[in-house]
């Protein structure tokens, strides 16, 4: 796609440095690539078929006018109609000195109103308006339409986004948009520009009530001469209101060069009445301020906000609109898929006597070359341990107690398989699991019993660079002293510093005498680590114990992983150590 010019000395959208042009999926590693040069030329293309220009001039239509809520989606032909929308705004003063005052920065009381009569669109605030006929077209592309109205010494800019059903930043229920109103005169310009979201909003009495909403999301944002573009994933959980927005940007220079993934911009907001939303937004390294949106199509299809905040290093604006669209997100109950990413796995092998007591030896194990392997479409497991393969599924399925479905194979292996959803009493998960393999065998008069724990599950693909996030959750596994055996459950929980990738955390565990059924409280271990992409490392008791996993759902809501070492004391004789393995799962609070 092409580029165009405009005046974005004056706009905190600066879109001839980027425009929708510069957009597509983030890459990797940060470097430098130059966008093609601006296209030539004034293509004249109509949407809606050219009409005749009605005369009368430029109507100025009252700010904050009713919605008619006249067309059903934003494909052509549309009827007339006054939409509903979310906008933010600024505006500076650009002397022919090289002086520059910013003279307000708001969210916005516009109307984007639409005329069949002519095919016209205005954008109208208390202050100014413009209004855009189809000859007014100098540039599209698959994704917009950029027009220019020059009256005197008035210049107005609207960028739209096109009506679609797939693609970026064409959707079918919502539109994006941003307007330039630039005044000259004898002794400098006067600018303004308005990012807005509009479209066609999901009736309050169909918005979910229930579940979860997962949306691709465009975003397009600038500071002065300096545009952001990316794409990223929002969700929402429709039962508490909440919304989190997480999209990696790109940095678009005003000479083209592009440096890609350059942070992220992170957003939260609540559901309030009816289908909108408000919420904070932050973007790397500065950069603050307020989110306002609402949901649009008639089952929550798609998402639109606008954003407006400041730089706080810079003292100028921030500020533009997210679009997006709901995609059928599997999590692990419905996943159809093939799950094939690496895992954690710890191990640890028991020798005791079959009465549990006397003299007990084990070794323990990590190794991220053991896998948990899921075919959802056959429900069938595959767990690679040792270089073995081992396959269990629907038929060796024996039952469940609402936390572990447990299967048992032809050789007698069994396989506890952490159960996700809100039956589960302990913790309700949806992307995050682990497996935890079992196998015993008498060797004489002693109990050979091998355990292997891997976590597995929907892997996150990116984590946050900025922000902060804390998880709760529990832990399960095998502890064993030079006299005892013991099973391990307790709670856990991790803070994780995403602009400095540095990690804390607290194991709690209780373990219970499998001899006796006596269960005894072990003291704390505290975490200390970091974060490596969405793999996290950290270990406690003086480097003894040591905790390795990743973070898991689109925006990184859920941990899993599993642990390994010296636990404690033997809480029946604490003359002696104790040592375990296991795994842990928890969920973003």
């Amino acid at each position: 796609m092409g580029r165009i010019t405009t005046l974005s000395r004056v706009s905190f959208i600066a879109l001839g440095a980027a425009s929708l042009a510069a957009c597509g999926g983030g890459g990797g590693g940060g470097g430098v690539v130059t966008t093609p040069p601006p296209v030539g030329g004034t293509p004249t293309p109509t949407p809606g078929g050219t009409p005749t220009p009605t005369p009368g001039g430029t109507p100025t239509p009252t700010p904050g006018g009713t919605p008619t809520g006249a067309n059903d989606d934003l494909f052509q032909p549309l009827a007339s109609e006054s939409f509903v929308n979310d906008a933010v705004g600024s505006a500076a003063r650009v002397g022919n000195s090289g002086s520059f005052d910013i003279l307000w920065v708001e969210k916005s009381n516009l109307t984007i109103s639409y005329s069949a009569s002519d095919n016209s669109y205005t954008v109208a605030t208390a202050r100014d308006s413009g209004r855009f006929l189809p000859a007014d077209i100098i540039y599209e592309d698959t994704a917009q339409w950029v027009f220019e109205s020059i009256n005197g010494n008035t210049t107005d800019r609207l960028l739209l986004t096109k009506p679609g059903s797939s693609g970026s930043f064409t959707y079918r229920y919502v539109g994006g948009a941003t307007w330039e109103h630039n005044e000259t005169d004898s002794t400098g310009v006067t600018g303004s520009v308005h990012a807005f979201t509009y479209g066609v909003p999901t009736p309050a009495a169909s918005l979910p009530v229930t579940g979860r909403g997962f949306f691709d999301i465009d975003v397009l944002a600038s500071d002065a001469d300096i545009s952001y573009v990316g794409q990223g994933e929002a969700v929402i959980d429709f039962g508490s209101g909440r919304l989190d927005f997480i999209a990696p940007l790109d940095r678009v220079l005003s000479d083209g060069s592009v440096f890609e993934d350059y942070a992220d911009f992170i957003a939260t907001a609540a559901l309030g009445s009816g289908n909108s939303f408000s919420g904070s937004f932050e973007f790397w390294p500065n950069i603050t301020g307020e989110l306002d949106g609402r949901l649009y199509g008639p089952g929550a299809d798609e998402i639109g906000a606008t954003f407006i905040g400041t730089d706080a290093s810079l003292g100028r604006p921030f500020g533009g609109f997210v679009v997006g669209r709901r995609q059928d997100l599997q999590t692990l109950a419905d996943f159809s898929g093939l799950i094939d990413n690496g895992s954690f796995s710890a191990s640890r092998l028991v020798r005791y006597s079959e009465s549990g007591l006397g003299s007990v030896d084990s070794y323990d194990d990590t190794d991220f070359r053991n896998f948990a392997h899921y075919d959802g479409s056959t429900s069938q497991y595959e767990v690679n341990v040792g270089g073995y393969t081992y396959g269990f599924g629907p038929s060796d399925f024996v039952g469940s107690d609402g936390r572990f479905a447990e299967f048992v194979d032809s050789d007698g292996i069994s396989y506890r398989v952490f159960e996700t959803g809100p039956g589960n009493p302990d913790i309700e998960l949806t992307y995050a699991s682990f497996v935890w393999m079992n196998s015993v065998e008498v060797d004489g008069s002693v109990l050979v019993d091998d355990n292997h724990f891997i976590e597995f599950g929907l892997r996150s693909d990116m984590s946050p660079q900025t922000g902060e996030a804390t998880y709760s959750g529990r832990l399960y596994g095998v502890a064993v002293s030079d006299e005892r055996v013991f099973d391990l459950t307790g709670t856990t929980s991790f803070a994780i510093d995403f602009a400095d990738t540095s990690l804390t955390g607290q194991f709690r565990p209780t373990a219970q005498n499998r001899a006796d059924g006596m269960s005894y409280a072990v003291s704390p271990i505290d975490l200390t680590g970091s974060l490596n992409g969405v793999w996290i490392q950290a270990h406690g008791n003086a480097f003894s114990f040591h905790v390795d996993g990743q973070l898991y759902g689109p925006l990184g809501e859920e941990i899993a992983g599993i642990f390994n070492g010296h636990i404690g004391d033997d809480p029946v004789n604490t003359g002696i150590s104790m040592f375990g393995s296991g795994a842990f799962v928890g969920t973003r609070d």
